[in-house]
């Protein structure tokens, strides 16, 4: 093939992918114009005993993202579009199927062909599965579509409690920005769709034994026999306080998971805590932990964290290790480094219009990952959002050898406009 041919046929490439996205965005968007005058879940089918409803979302950002490699100018386009279909059915008064589809689109442009992309939507790290669900439907040099089936479950409820199988969410501790004892999934900082956490595959037992009393049990699929996790974590209410004490497997070892957290009216203190009972080749017993506080006033909340992550390595020259990046590809962790900081500025007022603003300080290195948005709601179920992640720190050397300068000084940043639909 000639030049003239390649050019030709690099256009029809481009074409082609832009026809495609422009489907993918005009699928999102009918989705939200579908019939229904509130972000209720539409009613299917209801009989005596059943019922069917669907509801779910549509969420469209795009945005521009700043290289974190020194030297590099060339900024990256990305857009992304996530829409999810939410089926529940009902089965008499003690039992439900949950069935989540989600509908996931990424095109980026730029430097982001090479370099790939942690921000927007998509970016946290799906829980590993025996059952692979996810199926690619386009998959090309900037464009990719993904269906995945997000949630499959079955819910028994009973007066002593509730038994839940299948793909489900489950969330565990209080911690903010830095959620230590969320040992079965996580979003990442960078992560824009936090409407639905990831599912994993898992059997659950919730038993209610007294007043302000909680038993929680889990057995997780993490890919394989071998790799499998359990839990069991019982939780308490005394007074102003609640206090939570649990322990299992997660990620290969044996740890414990201790919480507690006080109103003292003014504010609020919390901790939590996940120390390991099984030695690591590397890091030895160093647990991870999280305190933090909370400050409410009328229509600001105020909140700051400290955080050890001992997962993270005590030096700046060695976050290139593998051992350190083997935590992050499995999302046991989102953090290098050992010491951070954080804080969450929010404001609500009586209109439609908030306001948010959070920092992250990798204490190791000085860099800060900032996180400011603005949020305004367009009726009772579409809403509408400006925001950016913003490294500042040392970025990424390439010459004469890689080289990670800050942690977050290597994210670069990303500047956004953000659409949500419910239905």
């Amino acid at each position: 093939m000639d030049g003239r041919g390649r050019d030709q046929q690099g256009r029809d490439d481009d074409g082609q992918r832009r026809a495609r996205a422009g489907i993918l965005a005009l699928l999102c968007a009918m989705a939200v114009l579908l019939p229904g005058s509130d972000a209720h879940a539409w009613e299917l089918l209801k009989g005596e005993g059943y019922g069917l409803n669907l509801g779910g979302y549509v969420q469209s950002a795009g945005g521009v993202v700043r290289p974190g490699i020194e030297g590099d100018a060339t900024y990256g386009g990305l857009h992304g579009q996530a829409l999810r279909l939410q089926w529940r059915a009902s089965l008499g008064g003690a039992l439900m199927v949950e069935f989540d589809q989600r509908l996931l689109s990424r095109v980026v442009s730029g430097a982001l062909l090479e370099e790939g992309g942690s921000y927007g939507l998509g970016s946290s790290v799906t829980p590993a599965r025996s059952v692979d669900w996810e199926w690619n439907l386009i998959d090309e040099p900037g464009v990719r579509l993904t269906h995945d089936v997000d949630r499959l479950v079955l819910r028994y409820f009973a007066s002593w409690g509730e038994v839940v199988v299948g793909r489900q969410a489950i969330t565990w501790g209080n911690s903010i920005l830095f959620p230590v004892a969320d040992v079965w999934a996580q979003f990442s900082p960078l992560e824009l769709d936090q409407t639905e956490k990831p599912g994993v595959d898992a059997a659950r037992v919730l038993l209610y034994p007294g007043a302000g009393v909680e038993l929680d049990m889990v057995i997780s699929d993490r890919g394989g026999w071998e790799d499998a996790s359990f839990g069991l974590r019982a939780s308490r209410t005394i007074g102003d306080a609640d206090v939570s004490v649990g322990g299992g497997r997660f990620w290969k070892r044996a740890a414990l998971l201790l919480g507690v957290s006080y109103d003292f009216s003014e504010w609020k203190a919390r901790a939590q805590g996940y120390v390991p009972l099984e030695r690591d080749e590397r890091t030895g017993f160093r647990p991870r932990v999280t305190l933090g506080a909370d400050v409410l006033r009328r229509s600001w909340v105020v909140g700051a964290e400290y955080h050890y992550n001992g997962t993270g390595v005590s030096e700046a020259e060695r976050y290139l290790e593998p051992a350190v990046q083997e935590a992050l590809a499995r999302g046991e962790s989102y953090y290098l480094g050992q010491h951070y900081v954080g804080a969450i500025v929010g404001y609500q007022g009586e209109g439609r219009l908030q306001a948010n603003v959070t920092a992250q300080v990798n204490v190791l290195d000085g860099s800060v990952l900032v996180g400011p948005s603005l949020f305004y709601a367009l009726s009772d179920h579409s809403d509408v959002s400006f925001g950016a992640f913003e490294g500042i720190g040392e970025r990424v050397s390439l010459l004469p050898q890689p080289e990670i300068g800050s942690e977050f000084g290597a994210y670069g940043g990303f500047y956004y406009l953000q659409f949500r639909g419910f239905f």
